[in-house]
Order: structure tokens, then sequence, then C-alpha cells
């Protein structure tokens, strides 16, 4: 130690086999290895007891494989003069699953058994070597105690367990959800994994990464993106495998896309100028957010006439003549079959158009004072015009 520093020291004192019972004293001596002179004594007593055990594990080196089970033999001497009972322990890695076939055991004097002790799995070890030790602790006094120690080497293993987080997904008036994919490696040894969707038909999945590398214990999240087609309940199933192809597990979840009937979004097109008489050209268009939906297409010219109804085919583009002149307001308006429509409007400004005379028929040649009648013909595009 140090100026002003202490050091513990654990002492262990070990009787001899034929030592009587009693307390034996002992002293303690520290002495300076600079100056012989200077050291420092203390006295202490151990007591040996009547009582006694000796313990013995077989074999003292085993090998093990982390997610099996494996059995050892612990023989167990009572070295004491009379009857006693010994608990047994187990302590080290194996000590969560450590079973004996026998626990407490009594013994006579000087009577010895064998317990097997069994252990494991033990998933949670390296591929490395761990000690261990058997513990035999005498009721009768319980400072009374012995134990062995052994080895136990584990083996190297691949292993994965795949979650969904959620596993289950319900969506509506959208076709996409994002998944978490939780990834563990449950084996003991650093590993690469493949990843892969396998999905049903109408739907589409992406993951964030096709490869991941695990250490053993560990656990990675990876985002996943579903979508669909359309409305429907869909299954995916990801799957992770090892790269040496040792180890692979899955996981299956499911995406229910719920698609409510939403109105067609009308576009009448661009206001139109013309003359009155001018048959006038329209371009109207829609989107449904249901294309699976039919539709009846109807237009007001906004004139008086009788509305132009039908199907897509040709309704959408039809052409209208005005009989006279003023500004329209036109409206197209689309259906679903379910009940829902969407309108939208455009300005039609119809110019007055002059009358064209076309034929004059000259009178014949009359008398003075005689009435003369004078015949003319004319056309004029606004059919409505006085």
């Amino acid at each position: 130690p140090y100026v002003f520093n202490a050091a513990p020291l654990q002492l262990t004192v070990t009787p001899a086999e034929d030592a009587a019972p009693g307390a034996y004293p002992f002293v303690v001596t520290a002495t300076s290895q600079s100056d012989a002179g200077v050291y420092a004594t203390v006295v202490g007593t151990t007591r040996v007891s009547a009582r006694g055990v000796v313990v013995e594990i077989a074999p003292h080196r085993a090998t093990m494989a982390p997610e099996g089970t494996r059995s050892w033999d612990v023989t167990v001497r009572n070295t004491s003069e009379g009857m006693d009972t010994f608990d047994l322990m187990a302590g080290g890695i194996l000590s969560e699953t450590a079973q004996f076939s026998a626990n407490p055991v009594t013994l006579g004097a000087g009577q010895a058994t064998v317990v097997q002790l069994t252990a494991g799995p033990v998933p949670f070890a390296l591929p490395q070597t761990y000690p261990f030790a058997v513990t035999a602790r005498s009721q009768g006094d319980p400072q009374v105690w012995n134990a062995d120690t052994a080895e136990v080497t584990f083996t190297g293993f691949e292993g994965v367990a795949v979650g969904l987080l959620p596993a289950s997904v319900t969506v509506t008036d959208t076709l996409e959800a994002a998944y978490l994919v939780v990834i563990t490696n449950t084996g003991n040894v650093d590993t690469n994994y493949v990843l892969r969707v396998a999905y049903s038909v109408g739907l589409d999945a992406h993951l964030e990464v096709d490869k991941v590398y695990i250490p053993p214990h560990m656990t990675a999240g990876i985002l996943l993106w579903v979508r669909a087609g359309g409305a429907g309940a869909y299954a995916f199933t990801v799957e992770a495998t090892s790269a040496s192809g040792l180890a692979s597990g899955s996981a299956t979840g499911s995406l229910t896309v719920v698609v409510t009937n939403r109105p067609p979004q009308v576009e009448a097109g661009p206001d139109r100028t013309a003359d009155e008489g001018e048959a006038v050209q329209f371009a109207g268009s829609f989107t449904d957010p249901n294309p699976e939906d039919s539709h009846t297409i109807v237009w007001d010219f906004g004139d008086g006439s009788s509305p132009l109804v039908g199907g897509t085919e040709g309704v959408l583009t039809p052409t209208h003549v005005y009989a006279d002149d003023g500004v329209y307001t036109v409206t197209l308006t689309v259906t679903d079959d379910e009940g829902a429509s969407g309108s939208d409007t455009l300005v039609v400004t119809v110019r007055n158009v002059a009358p064209v005379v076309s034929a004059w028929v000259t009178p014949t040649q009359t008398l003075p004072h005689q009435a003369v009648t004078f015949t003319g013909i004319f056309s004029d595009p606004g059919l409505r015009d006085t």
C-alpha cells in the first residue's frame, strides 16, 4: 500500500483433515520490506467445527451449447462425525437455470452421495469459457460450507427473432402505412442478416435496408413502407435470414385499406367568347378518388335550353350554339354512382352579330301615285333577335 493507505486482504485458513474440533489462535504479521524493524501483528482465532463437507464437480471442464442443457455429477461427502443435512447452491453463469436431482441432501458420518446438476438453456452466454461453482452448506451450522469450481465453454450459434410494430394497421382514405420491423439477434455471435418482404397481389412494400448487422443479444429497428393498390385487406411477411443461412425468422403483418366515397373533382374549362349563332366547343374534365365509380355528366349551358346529360363518352367535349348575344354561366356537374357530385362553372360571352341582307327584289314599273312594293331577304345568327 501507498503512504497513509490501507489494503484489505483475505486470509484463508485450511485446517488439517485430522484437526480436532476447537478454537485455534493464529498471528498475522506485516513487515516492511525496506525496514525489517517496522512491523505490526494481529492475533485471530479460527474455530474448527466438528462438522465438515467436501464437494467435487465432474467433469471440471465441459462444453455446452447455449440453447441446450447439460448435466454434471456433484459428489457431496459429509466429513463430520455425525449426520448432517446440506443445502446445495450453484453459482456463476449456471445459477439461474441450475437444478439438482436432490436438494438438500442428508448424509451420515463419512457418507457420500452423487447428485446430478442440470443447467440450461443459457441463450445469453457468449462463445467463451465461464467459471461456475457448487456450494454445500450445513443446516446444522450454516458457517460450515465448502465449494468446488469448474469451467464450462459455450459454443457459438446463430439465431434471430422478427417482430412488427404494429402487426396490423387499418387506414382510411389513404393507401400507405409504415411499420417498424424489430429484428433481434437471439444467437451469441455477431451476425449479418438478409431481409426480404413477401406480399400479396395488389400490394407493394419497401424496406429501409435489405441487410443489417446485429451483435449478439442486440436489436435493430428497420422501417417498412407498404402501399396498397386500392381498398381491401392485404397480408405480407418479413423474413430475416443470417448470411450463412443457419438462422431465419419471420413475422406476418396486415394492412386494411378503407376508402370512403368522395365527390369527383370537376374542371369545366376556361371561359369562352363567341358570336351568336356560332358553335362553342367545350372541354371539361374530372378526377375521382374512387376510380372504380361510374359517372353521370350534366352540362347546363345557362341559356334556358335543356341540359345535356350522358356518360363520359363524348359528353366532356360538347358543342353548343347560343341563339342570342349575352353573358351565360355554364355549369358542368359530375355525379358518381353513390350520389356524390362535384361542379364547376365557366362564363361564355356571346357577341351580337349584325343581320346580313342576302337578296333584294326590284319592284316592277308602276304608274304615278301608285303604291310600290319592295321585297328584301336577310338572315340574323341571333335567332332570338327582334
